[in-house]
């Protein structure tokens, strides 16, 4: 998958989730859907600088079925 189309798919999920949770703001909906992933033992997030979209984009698809599943 091209970086492109895997932010566009990030994008999409993103797009979908925050349709479906009216009410959230956004930046609870980037650590909702592991957008943004916090340092353990730390009071801040990686930087996704190096991070290639796909595997992002695996993250959230991840984190979607989890809370699907009520998790």
């Amino acid at each position: 998958m091209t970086r492109q189309k895997a932010n566009s798919e990030i994008l999409n999920r993103l797009y979908q989730y925050i349709t479906d949770n009216p009410d959230i703001r956004l930046g609870q909906a980037l650590v909702n859907l592991d957008v943004l992933v916090m340092l353990p033992g730390l009071q801040t997030y990686r930087d996704p600088f190096y991070e290639e979209p796909d595997i992002m984009l695996a993250r959230v698809d991840e984190a979607i079925e989890k809370q699907s599943k009520g998790g």
